[in-house]
């Protein structure tokens, strides 16, 4: 007999068999199927890992005698903490490619790695809600959720704000701990977003723990970008600028003669001014020289221009690329820029604060530094654009040699380039919309779709081998491929 039980987040093969038919006798074996390949682990792989087994070579097991069949698979399951105390070395380095949550866990608390304070909450509120999923497949929006959920919990229950602070950073040392045994780097960090839930405490304030933050969440970006779609106007304009690169200053300044359009429709700017205050007047200056540069308007930035067009009474002139007043001849200054993107993000519940306050607010100069920075992690996190072209188009320091004395950043090849890795990245539907459906059976295999924005998705269903999904972007560059 065969059966796969589970223990501490790893699956344990089990083989039981009957050595005596005259006097029943059965005995029973355990293997733990740690490898990253579904394979039982054994001495070799332990040696592997450093640890010293001599000549032993065969699969790590347990073994246990019963009278009966139930007896053997009873005795055989109070062998599971030895069969794991053997494995110890290949547990923790297998945690990245086999192990859930739980399993990790239960190896830092072998190790000591976590405090008793931490091993008691952990154990009883994080583990019994997310402890069975894989670690690869726990993201910060996941992560994010969870841990609002234990808040909200813990507010129900009264608890003081220290607490909660507390209770939020054993999560946040647990996931140090996977980011120390390479489970995850700082680009997919799930506990990325969790200062945002702490409490603001008279503590936290003289530590200056309620610093800026950098980014937005998934669900904040989410909640502004509907909020530009169903308020087409110059707010919306102005948050597509930023994202595009651009500051507040030099979105100001720049005019609707300033679009050129490039042989491949692409449309693209030159950035060679900004507006700049001097007493109560602005007026437009040049640009540092380091920071003059070409960039297109990816399609999202041109979708938000159009859409501020549309609610002008007079066809565009020569006025501002986004302006103010009926027609938009007024100059939109920075200044008036930056107190509607305050007032967007307070109303949106958006706050630039690490640690939460309940009478939270956010100043002007906050919110275009917050959107700035955001915008920044989207094009090198989210696009996956290289560090040199996202350097050109938020007009930073270039950041190697490459980007600084070899690569052309205004020609049109790299302004379509750089266009076109945006595109790339672009998600194929909006939130809660799919662009396409189709059934996929063993008399059609393969389908490919299209959606209106004219993406693609194609699959292919073999009863031999993996399924294979891949959606792509107009410019014909894979967004997913997965098989």
């Amino acid at each position: 007999m065969t059966h796969i039980d589970n223990f501490e987040g790893w699956p344990i093969k089990i083989f039981a068999t009957c050595i005596n038919s005259s006097a029943p006798l059965y005995n029973a074996w355990a293997h733990c199927l740690c490898n990253a390949d579904g394979s039982a682990g054994s001495y070799t792989d332990l040696t592997r890992c450093g640890a010293d087994c001599g000549c032993k070579k065969g699969p790590v097991s347990v073994q246990a005698q019963g009278s009966t069949l139930a007896e053997a698979l009873e005795r055989i399951k109070g062998k599971y903490p030895r069969l794991m105390a053997k494995l110890h070395p290949l547990l923790r380095a297998s945690i990245r490619d086999t192990g859930k949550l739980l399993a990790a866990f239960e190896v830092y608390c072998k190790d000591g790695r976590l405090s008793a304070k931490a091993q008691s909450f952990l154990r009883s509120r994080l583990i019994p809600m997310i402890g069975n999923e894989r670690i690869s497949d726990i993201t910060p929006a996941s992560l994010y959720s969870t841990v609002q959920t234990i808040t909200v919990e813990d507010d129900a229950r009264h608890v003081t704000k220290e607490e909660i602070n507390r209770h939020i950073r054993y999560i946040e040392q647990l996931f140090e701990l996977l980011m120390q045994d390479n489970c995850y780097t700082t680009d997919n960090d799930p506990a990325v977003d969790l200062a945002q839930l702490k409490r603001y405490t008279r503590k936290s304030r003289a530590a200056g723990t309620n610093r800026n933050r950098t980014r937005l969440t998934d669900e904040e970006r989410e909640r502004l970008m509907l909020w530009c779609e169903t308020h087409p106007g110059r707010v919306a304009a102005a948050v597509a600028l930023l994202y595009n690169g651009l500051s507040a200053p030099e979105l100001s300044a720049l005019d609707v003669a300033d679009v050129e359009t490039l042989p491949g429709g692409i449309r693209c700017v030159w950035i060679t001014r900004r507006m700049l205050c001097s007493g109560e007047k602005y007026s437009a200056q040049p640009v540092a020289v380091s920071q003059i540069r070409r960039l297109p308007l990816l399609r999202t930035t041109e979708s938000a221009l159009s859409a501020a067009d549309s609610t002008l009474r007079t066809p565009p002139a020569k006025r501002p690329l986004v302006g103010m007043g009926p027609d938009g001849g007024r100059r939109y200054t920075p200044a008036a820029i930056r107190k509607d993107l305050a007032a967007v993000l307070n109303d949106l519940g958006i706050y630039p604060d690490a640690v939460c306050s309940s009478e939270s607010s956010i100043r002007p100069e906050q919110a275009e530094s917050l959107l700035s920075h955001d915008a920044e992690f989207c094009l090198s996190d989210r696009m996956r654009i290289p560090a040199e072209y996202c350097a050109m188009l938020c007009g930073r320091p270039q950041p190697s040699t490459n980007g600084r004395h070899y690569l052309d950043l205004d020609c049109d090849d790299t302004q379509t380039a750089v266009y076109r890795m945006a595109q790339r990245c672009a998600p194929v539907a909006s939130s809660g919309r799919l662009p396409a459906k189709d059934m996929l059976s063993a008399q059609r295999p393969v389908c490919t779709v299209f959606s209106g924005a004219g993406e693609f998705l194609g699959a292919a269903l073999h009863p031999d081998r993996p399924c294979r999904v891949e959606i792509a972007s107009p410019c014909g560059f894979a967004v997913f491929l997965k098989e």
